[in-house]
C-alpha cells in the first residue's frame, strides 16, 4: 500500500498507466455516444408516442404523461410496442455510424458497459497500491471516490493523444 513516503519515490507501472488511459478512452467514447443515442431515442418516442402497455397502467400514477417520452422507461411498453422501438433505434443507430458486436445491443450501453469494465481493471490493477479490492469497495460512492482519486494520481503519467500518436 502507498504510504506518504513511499509516495514520494512511487512511479506507477505501465500496466498502470495503461489502465488509467483506457478508463479515460472509455469515458470519452460514452460522452461521445450518450448525445447520440438519447437523441435518437428521444426523437422515436416523440415521433411514434408508444403507449404503456396494459399492465403497467396501475404504475403509472396521475403524474406519469400519456405515452412514454423517457427512454429509461421503454421496458413499460408492450411487447410489440417495445420490439418496434428496438428496430426503429437499430435504423437509427445505424445512420449515426454506431456499430456494435450484434444489432440487438444499444450503443449506449455497450459504451457504458466499457467503462464499467476499465474501471474494474483500474481497481484491480492498483489494488497493491491503495489496498483496496472491488470486494471491499460495497457502496457506488465509495467506488467513485476510489476511482476520482486513483485517476487524479495516474493522470500526470498519461499520455495525451499528441503523444500517445508520436
Amino acid at each position: 500500500m502507498l504510504t506518504a513516503q513511499t509516495a514520494k519515490t512511487w512511479t506507477p507501472s505501465r500496466s498502470m498507466v495503461r489502465a488509467a488511459e483506457t478508463v479515460f478512452l472509455a469515458k470519452a467514447w460514452l460522452e461521445t455516444v450518450r448525445p447520440i443515442v438519447e437523441g435518437y431515442q428521444r426523437a422515436i418516442l416523440e415521433q411514434e408516442k408508444y403507449a404503456y402497455a396494459e399492465k403497467h397502467h396501475d404504475r403509472r400514477g396521475k403524474v406519469w404523461a400519456d405515452y412514454i417520452s423517457d427512454p429509461n422507461q421503454t421496458y413499460l411498453m408492450a411487447d410489440d410496442d417495445h420490439a418496434h422501438y428496438v428496430k426503429r433505434c437499430n435504423e437509427e443507430r445505424i445512420k449515426a455510424g454506431l456499430k456494435v458486436d450484434n444489432e440487438a445491443y444499444c450503443p449506449l450501453l455497450v459504451a457504458d458497459h466499457m467503462v464499467i469494465q476499465a474501471e474494474n481493471a483500474l481497481i484491480d490493477i492498483m489494488e497493491p497500491v491503495t489496498g483496496l479490492s472491488r470486494d471491499r469497495v460495497y457502496m457506488l460512492e465509495d467506488r467513485k471516490k476510489l476511482l476520482d482519486l486513483t485517476l487524479r494520481l495516474l493522470a500526470p503519467y498519461c499520455k495525451t493523444r499528441k503523444e500517445a500518436a508520436q
